[in-house]
């Protein structure tokens, strides 16, 4: 039995390559499929599906995703329908085939498969998926977000099974780091805004149509109402008001707890009013408001067309309110005089919020999915050192099975270089790097704690492990506010005490990441406070 977890069309290709490759299902279709979100690189495939494969099975999602889900597909197909080998009526017989399911609901669906719905955060009905099956707990994050937004709340796991066998991730951000908070964001644009339209300018908004729109405009009208403030939004987009007008036609539990009835009545009202009707006024430089144009990118359509008039006058603003423009030109030629700005308004986790997801449900091991290879990487170096978990970033076509995963978990290359220069400590070293590297039960898990476990007979070695080993995570980036003086004096103090020196050291402790990680090195004395002393001393300089 086999179960598919969303069914993507790549918005970044052309004409078929665009498509998922499903070559391998042809033979043996899914039983049934799971789409965690409206958005196209999660559902745009599912029409393709049935016909590439003959799959008829059961298909699951949220009543927004099948609504949202509709619109965006059939805009795609109104744009693209030439390039890509299914049609509407295909998009109308799968999502109609659909079965609605609720955040923390547990379905059986195929015998010993269990599935369960988690409020993911993102974007409206967008959901993390626990499947169980035959004793594995499988979870996929879908897309997530890890910070409350204005309207979507932060992912919920509080329903989901403690320390998974798998924790499938998506990895869109795994090489950044917001620099500011969302709020801070937030607060920079409409700081802005309002400086501008005082000014005399206009501003430009790119974004999606379908999610970010409504999110910018509950920013905006927050604000003003906030403010007293009265100035024009517009949305250009037909797609975008459809969008917006079905969103909020959705039961307010999918809404974040913190948005008020009103809020939303408000913003009801407020679509009424917001198409742009007269593009006249886009011309009209005396007439000041915001606009909110797609596509996000700014590299044609409607949102290029405008900015290509309003360019060249230093009163606008352009606002990009995407997370991963790497400056605020993308997408724009040079020449301009008007100010382009960047916020990190993106509704996916960067990579201080992945990392810190797998800390809280401590999986036995992580697969990570979308997202480029260069972030990917670094977010799995992150986890193999920091966390002690198994992780794999498999590509196109790989096979990843829970049973072949390694049975036992490396010492970390990055955590140890163990020197080798006096002949009587070679044999040991050799005997800690196998232990560490075969897995011998040398590391173990204690609550936020990994528990490397090995026996030093000499306090030479020892005292050379600890050195070279803290100092090799400095170098390695993963350590802050620690220098080889500062070590080396630690040592030396520990050195003093002769009846630690005559002490077997059997532990190394690692503590994972926040202020900074700190480094343990446990000495297997019966007295307590011996050992004790030895815990604070290397405390104290990892701090």
């Amino acid at each position: 039995k086999s179960i598919l977890l969303d069914c993507v069309l790549h918005p970044g290709k052309r004409t078929l390559a665009r498509l998922p490759h499903l070559d391998f299902l042809r033979e043996n279709p899914p039983d049934a499929v799971v789409i965690t979100h409206y958005h196209i690189d999660h559902i745009g495939a599912l029409p393709y599906l049935s016909t590439a494969t003959g799959f008829d099975g059961p298909i699951y999602m949220t009543k927004p995703t099948k609504d949202l889900g509709e619109l965006v597909i059939s805009d795609f197909l109104r744009l693209n329908g030439s390039e890509v080998p299914f049609s509407e009526e295909d998009v109308t017989r799968c999502l109609n085939a659909a079965t609605i399911m609720e955040t923390g609901q547990t379905v059986q669906v195929l015998d010993g498969l269990d599935l369960r719905l988690l409020y993911a955060g993102h974007t409206l009905g967008a959901v993390m998926v626990q499947v169980i099956a035959h004793g594995y707990v499988v979870l996929y994050t879908g897309d997530i977000t890890t910070f409350p937004e204005r309207l979507i709340d932060t992912l919920c796991v509080s329903g989901a099974t403690p320390q998974p066998d798998l924790l499938i991730m998506e990895s869109t951000y795994a090489g950044s780091i917001r620099e500011y908070s969302r709020r801070s964001n937030e607060r920079l644009l409409l700081k802005e805004v309002s400086n501008t339209l005082e000014a005399g300018g206009k501003v430009l908004i790119p974004a999606f149509a379908v999610g970010r729109t409504l999110e910018i405009v509950a920013i905006l009208t927050s604000y003003s109402r906030r403010c007293n403030l009265s100035f024009p939004i517009h949305v250009s987009s037909p797609l975008a008001r459809a969008a917006m007008k079905a969103m909020l036609e959705q039961d307010p539990s999918w809404f974040a707890e913190g948005v008020q009835e009103h809020v939303l009545r408000e913003l009801i009202e407020l679509q009424e009013r917001i198409p742009l009707s007269q593009r006249s006024r886009v011309d009209d430089s005396e007439y000041q408001m915001v606009l909110i144009a797609a596509p996000a990118m700014l590299n044609a359509g409607f949102s290029r067309e405008v900015f290509q008039k309003w360019r060249s006058d230093e009163r606008n603003l352009v606002a990009l309110p995407g997370f991963g423009y790497s400056d605020g030109s993308k997408g724009t030629e040079s020449g301009y005089r008007c100010r382009i700005r960047n916020y990190s308004l993106s509704a996916h986790a960067d990579a201080m919020g992945l990392f810190q997801l797998v800390r809280k449900l401590r999986p036995k091991k992580v697969v990570l999915v979308h997202g480029e290879d260069r972030p990917i990487e670094s977010l799995e170096k992150l986890l193999k050192s920091d966390l002690g978990i198994r992780v794999k970033s498999p590509r196109t076509g790989d096979r990843v099975s829970l049973s072949r995963f390694e049975n036992h978990v490396r010492c970390p290359d990055s955590l140890w270089e163990l020197n080798h220069d006096r002949r009587e400590s070679t044999e040991l070293a050799e005997r800690a790097l196998l232990a560490f590297q075969n897995g011998n039960g040398c590391l173990r898990r204690q609550g936020e704690f990994w528990r490397c476990e090995t026996e030093f007979q000499s306090w030479e070695f020892a005292r050379k492990a600890i050195i070279s080993g803290l100092l090799r995570i400095r170098k390695s980036g993963h350590m802050f506010g620690i220098n080889e003086s500062a070590i080396t004096e630690a040592v030396a103090k520990l050195e003093e005490d002769s009846s630690i020196r005559s002490g077997r050291f059997r532990s190394v402790v690692f503590k994972g990441v926040g202020e900074g990680h700190r480094v343990v090195f446990v000495c297997s004395q019966t007295d307590v406070s011996l050992a004790r002393s030895l815990i604070n001393e290397i405390v104290s300089v990892g701090r």
